[in-house]
């Protein structure tokens, strides 16, 4: 029985089997555990080894130097390093993610040329610096203003004056901060007290800008210790107005789209550790065997382990199936607005499920770091808040099908 989406191209079928040589080839499970014992980060030699294969680039159009490849194959990424390693393909998430694809779809020419060939070879390591003290999932709670020059408080509007905005903020749980040289950020250019439409703008910031500091590292964490988190601190940093992504004033709408675009990533983030969690269990269930009398009795002859085995293989397979629908549909160019959200919530909720059921098949074997089962407990949890927690996704999805005629 194949649990597997079946409307793969021959080009994704192939990307698949690299990418597994890739996981294989360079032991990043290995690395995956031994970073997560050690509490420190990805070994240099497996991030570096990501950069060549061309999984930073992964977004990037072929005349920027990147791969060219298609949401799906964004996704596949996402999936396949995850049964190895969740901290390498947050790494890659963030990088191409959600700092280089607002570049792709926002950003002019002079910056697609200025940035992305840097950010498509890995030479240059992009981060989101969104979450603020005060402002996660809400993001209309931004307190960073950008103002222009000392023009704007004479009457001249925000669009008209200075040739630089003056950055001043403070942004928290950054991933990829400490070796990050560009940050996508959004900041309030507007009047602050009449919402972030309109009022909020999105902007391409270099690390290497007076003012741009890494604050205080995020500390020790549940999981995923793997991938550096710090503070960071813009205080006056003169950012060229040409950095601008889009129009003055777009960024709360660029902010929204790159997160859902992003939000996809993740989910086929949780199916590969789903997938991986389940297979294992299985085969576990196969190998742990019960001596009763009379004969030996494998744990999967028992009927409340073919159940959880049932359950698990229901949701992995949804899972998959909806993963990539979605990412069929964007490639598509069809309107997925919300549904990024949608399949977000959906899988990472799913995944929770099938590693809930392979934690009980394990039994207490699942509660020591031998059989790794707890390793992926832990770092899955976080992706239930990553990128807006699942109860904000379903709220923006569910205004998405409030405005949808019948049948949506």
């Amino acid at each position: 029985m194949k649990l597997e989406y079946t409307g793969f191209s021959e080009d994704d079928k192939l990307f698949s089997e690299q990418i597994r040589k890739f996981v294989k080839n360079e032991e990043l499970l290995k690395e995956a555990v031994a970073s997560d014992a050690e509490q420190r980060e990805l070994d240099a030699r497996v991030v570096d080894a990501a950069k060549e294969a061309g999984y930073f680039g992964i977004l990037v159009p072929e005349e920027f130097g990147g791969v060219g490849g298609t949401n799906t194959q964004y996704c596949i990424v996402a999936e396949e390093i995850s049964r190895a390693c969740f901290a390498l393909s947050n790494m890659i998430a963030v990088h191409s993610g959600l700092c280089t694809s607002p570049i792709i779809r926002f950003g002019s020419e002079e910056l697609k040329e200025r940035y992305l060939p840097k950010l498509a070879t890995g030479e240059f390591i992009g981060a989101i610096a969104m979450t603020e003290p005060n402002a996660g999932s809400n993001i209309a709670a931004t307190e960073t203003t950008a103002c222009l020059d000392d023009k704007v408080s004479s009457g001249i509007s925000a669009a008209e004056a200075g040739d630089h905005f003056i950055l001043n903020g403070t942004k928290r749980f950054i991933t990829n901060a400490k070796n990050a040289q560009v940050f996508f950020t959004v900041a309030y250019s507007g009047d602050r007290s009449k919402g972030p439409y309109g009022n909020m703008s999105a902007f391409v910031v270099e690390a290497g800008y007076p003012g741009v500091s890494i604050g205080n590292d995020t500390g020790k964490k549940m999981g995923l210790n793997a991938v550096p988190n710090s503070e960071v601190l813009f205080e006056n940093v003169r950012v060229p107005k040409s950095n601008v992504l889009g129009a003055v004033g777009d960024g709360y709408k660029i902010q929204h789209a790159t997160m859902e675009s992003g939000r996809i990533f993740l989910a086929a983030c949780s199916l590969g550790i789903a997938r991986e969690v389940f297979e294992r269990a299985v085969e576990y269930s196969k190998e742990r065997v019960f001596p009763l009398p009379g004969k030996p009795v494998p744990a999967c002859d028992f009927q409340i382990n073919q159940e959880r085995i049932s359950n698990m293989a229901e949701l992995v397979y949804a899972m998959a199936t909806t993963v990539y629908n979605t990412t069929k549909l964007m490639d598509a160019g069809e309107n997925t607005k919300g549904q990024g959200s949608l399949t977000k919530s959906l899988c990472t909720d799913m995944a929770w499920k099938v590693v809930d059921e392979a934690m009980e098949m394990f039994g207490g074997m699942a509660y020591v770091r031998e059989t790794g089962i707890e390793r992926f407990m832990r770092e899955l949890w976080i992706a239930k808040i990553y990128e807006g927690t699942n109860d904000i996704c379903r709220i923006i999805a569910a205004k998405e099908l409030l405005k949808a005629p019948r049948g949506y």
